[in-house]
């Protein structure tokens, strides 16, 4: 990989995310988020998957292939992929393919596994082998993983991070090299691309390069209980001892605000498009809402806490359980008023996906560039090209946002590495701002250059007078 590629990679990520009827009906999805959104539901005993649209929760008329095996849980969605990794109660990754509803076996033996930002799929098994299966294709580790690991997560370049129990990380190369890192035992997040670790002391965050190319810096805050990187990876979120969230730049390693919390976090998880944050209090069965738009506390809701749920589905939609049943609640309405709900539906696993068997990613014309971006210019992963004979250009969209700042920085930060990229205002109330590289006058030349990017992409088209 480029050092070009390193960098743009450190930049780039989506931000890429009733009662039950008896009879299944078309429902319109959540139109507030600005690419497909459903919850599926997998169940733990075996059997069919469900799709139910956001943020209703209605039951959606799509019928898998092929049945699942006991889900035990969720390994993760490759939205470029449209697949959904689960493993199941025999030790094995299956893959549940959402166009067509087929399932596949993808590795037997598996002791914990994870997904890689590209969609590839990091395991250990029983024994401590590592294997990482790209498009269907094993490679496998020679070094070994000793003893009980915790979370993993995986690289573009093939190195799989693998923290322990106790604090440490462990780092695996495909070229047959391991090392180890000292860190402090303490709340640990990486970002999705996993270039960055932080980590959580009494006195700061401890933020590490796990390339080395950059040296291990410490961010104070007061008693960091919890860590969360955003889906784009550029914000670090810090629930301190203090009762609030510290919003960190990744970049710069600086505070940016701080956001009052009604008590101590001990648990965070942000959402696909970077707009919300879900806070575990230290005591108690309930969950806190952040809206980082406005950066203040938006509500409280009671929930126990899982694998799986509360988790933000779509744009602005919570699932959770309540007894039995698993509720949607509108988190963009004060109060945050119940949307749907599933009976009986709480023994099963959820999962929101950027995916409906109703609607396709948008082939949309952006909006016109925020005033004062740059227009775009050709750059070494793709020059853009003139407009096609139906006066249509072609944009690949890298990034969502409901914050303006942000993707006008990101948007910065690509520019500042060669790529012409611009900020696309929303066309609508509740839609977010778009980050898009390009145009391109062929869908060849746009896939062309995506595959250069290497990151997460999809393309979108627009007409020469409406893109600026």
């Amino acid at each position: 990989m480029t050092r070009r590629r390193v960098l743009v990679g450190a930049c780039l990520a989506l931000l890429a995310a009733c009662g039950r009827s008896d009879s299944p009906v078309k429902a319109d999805p959540d139109t507030t988020s600005p690419l497909p959104a459903s919850a599926l539901r997998l169940p733990r005993a075996g059997g069919a998957a469900r799709a139910y649209d956001l943020p209703g929760l209605t039951e959606l008329e799509w019928k898998p292939r092929d049945k699942l095996p006991a889900v035990q849980s969720v390994v993760g969605v490759g939205s470029e992929q449209r697949l959904v990794f689960v493993q199941d109660g025999k030790r094995n990754v299956v893959a549940l393919e959402l166009a067509t509803g087929a399932v596949r076996g993808y590795l037997t033996g598996v002791r914990t596994a994870a997904l890689g930002p590209d969609g590839s799929v990091f395991a250990v098994d029983t024994g401590g082998s590592v294997v990482r299966v790209a498009r269907r294709s094993p490679v496998r580790y020679r070094s070994r993983l000793a003893g009980r690991s915790g979370r993993l997560a995986g690289t573009l370049d093939g190195r799989l991070l693998a923290f322990g129990p106790n604090g440490g990380v462990s780092i695996l190369t495909q070229s047959d090299s391991m090392r180890t890192l000292a860190t402090p035992a303490g709340p640990v997040a990486s970002t999705v691309w996993g270039d960055l670790i932080a980590v959580g002391t009494d006195t700061g965050v401890v933020v590490i390069d796990p390339s080395e190319r950059r040296a291990t810096e410490t961010v104070a805050v007061t008693g960091a209980t919890a860590l969360a990187f955003s889906p784009s990876g550029h914000r670090l979120f810090v629930a301190e001892s203090a009762d609030r969230i510290a919003e960190v730049d990744r970049f710069g390693l600086g505070v940016v605000r701080r956001i009052v919390l009604p008590g101590t976090g001990r648990a965070i998880r942000t959402d696909f498009y970077g707009r919300w944050l879900l806070v575990r209090p230290v005591t108690g069965d309930s969950a806190w809402v952040v809206d980082l738009e406005t950066g203040r506390h938006a509500g409280t809701f009671a929930t126990a806490w899982s694998d799986d749920l509360p988790a933000v589905a779509g744009a602005r939609t919570a699932l959770l359980r309540r007894g039995d049943d698993v509720v949607a609640l509108d988190l963009g309405v004060g109060g945050l008023p119940e949307s749907g709900r599933v009976t009986d539906g709480a023994d099963d696993l959820w999962v929101g996906v950027a995916w409906s068997p109703l609607r396709r990613a948008p082939a949309v014309a952006p909006a016109r560039p925020v005033e004062g971006d740059a227009p775009a210019t050709p750059d070494a992963a793709g020059a853009p090209d003139s407009a096609t004979a139906g006066g249509e250009r072609l944009f690949l969209q890298v990034s969502s946002s409901r914050n303006p700042d942000w993707a006008r920085e990101l948007t910065a930060k690509l520019r500042g590495v060669g790529l012409p990229a611009a900020t696309l205002d929303p066309e609508r109330e509740g839609e977010a701002y778009r980050v898009v590289v390009g145009p391109y006058g062929s869908r060849t030349a746009a896939d062309e250059a995506g595959r250069k990017l290497g990151m997460p992409y999809f393309v979108i088209t627009a007409s020469s007078d409406s893109a600026q």
